[in-house]
């Protein structure tokens, strides 16, 4: 029983190291201060499983109420929609990351863009993203 549950053990292992996420975009940008009109991040060609991966900080400045609001959509192999909003507010030192596994819809664009609400006076923001591929290893 215990040469078996070995065998299990190892074939598992070596499954496991069969795959391996790939980076197929990012964008990185820091002590930006102005919004980003909705962009094309990628629209993959074939069905495949992303992780997605965000990261949105903000800070400094004067606090005025402002904030910076990045948001991001796609849709998912099932043709469900998904979309989601990350805040990096004005005149406070703070960030938030989020990852999502997602198998994308072929043909159909993942998107983002940041908005800026309300005054920001010498507001800024950073932001992240990573788009990794799981692809199969050569190995």
């Amino acid at each position: 029983m215990h040469k078996l549950a070995l065998v299990l053990l190892m074939l598992w292992a070596a499954i496991g190291f069969a795959q391996q996420w790939q980076v197929v975009e990012s964008v990185e940008l820091t002590g930006q201060t102005q919004p980003i009109s909705p962009t094309i991040l990628l629209t993959p060609s074939e069905p495949a499983t992303y992780r997605l991966l965000f990261y949105f900080s903000g800070g400094g400045g004067v606090v005025v109420n402002g904030y910076y609001d990045l948001s991001y959509a796609g849709q998912d192999i099932s043709g469900a929609v998904f979309h989601n909003d990350l805040v990096a507010p004005c005149g406070k030192l703070e960030f938030t990351s989020t990852s999502l596994p997602v198998s994308l819809m072929p043909n159909q664009p993942l998107m983002y863009q940041v908005g800026a609400v309300g005054p920001s006076l010498g507001c800024t923001y950073n932001l992240t993203i990573t788009v990794e591929q799981l692809v199969q290893s050569n190995h």
